[in-house]
């Protein structure tokens, strides 16, 4: 299984193929023998103590901060239990290692992250800053969304086990901006949802608005339905 080549072809199988998938080799995540781990945080990532400031405009680490720290208004707005920041989406052939990483290294991570009340349903939230409006963002978050989805299968296993994840059974995956590219519209999510709900992959796609004015604000665009 090639993660995002394969699941976007099973969603978009009239007009999008591999041209040379000999290529994507490298990215095989079924090999006989062999487990596919995903890396967990070394230690507890720290909110900080983030205030409103200039600096939530200019920095998106200080704004992903900021917002886990004042996470009321977003839970609220979303039924979401808890917020946390920076999970881990590293994956290695059987254990964790340099020499065996498979995609996208120890450093990939989810922006923000979060579990319903309910423990049915993972939130991720691709989070970007002001100005910051690259297309790739939906791209990003098909990407770490359909891993999360193996993990939540057992196709993938975690580094150490993660119950809060593993219960799950649903993903929400939302845009968190002040703004976004403007082929990133709600069109564009519906045709995405459409397709996911057609393969069957309970996964969802949204965006949430930041109101720049005060950043503990925030408009859904778009909500995730499943």
């Amino acid at each position: 299984m090639r993660i995002s080549p394969k699941k976007f072809r099973s969603l978009f199988a009239d007009w999008f193929f591999i041209a040379a998938p000999d290529k994507l080799d490298g990215l095989k995540t079924e090999a006989a023998g062999h487990e596919f781990i995903l890396n967990v945080a070394s230690k507890p990532r720290d909110a900080g103590e983030c205030d409103w400031s200039e600096s939530l405009k200019t920095s998106e680490y200080k704004l992903e901060c900021h917002i886990v720290r004042h996470q009321e208004p977003l839970c609220n707005l979303l039924g979401v239990d808890r917020l946390d920041r920076q999970l881990p989406v590293g994956l290695f052939r059987n254990s964790v290692s340099n020499a065996n990483e498979v995609f996208p290294g120890k450093k990939g991570a989810i922006d923000i992250w979060g579990v319903d009340k309910g423990s049915t349903t993972l939130f991720l939230f691709e989070l970007k800053k002001e100005g910051n409006k690259p297309l790739g963002i939906m791209s990003e978050l098909f990407f770490y969304s359909f891993v999360l989805a193996d993990a939540q299968a057992r196709r993938f296993k975690f580094e150490k086990p993660n119950p809060e994840i593993e219960q799950t059974g649903k993903i929400a995956a939302y845009i968190l901006a002040p703004e976004w590219h403007p082929l990133i519209d709600e069109e564009m999510l519906k045709l995405v949802n459409e397709a996911c709900s057609g393969v069957g992959a309970k996964i969802g796609f949204g965006a949430i608005k930041i109101i720049p004015a005060k950043v503990q604000k925030y408009e859904i665009v778009l909500r995730v339905r499943q």
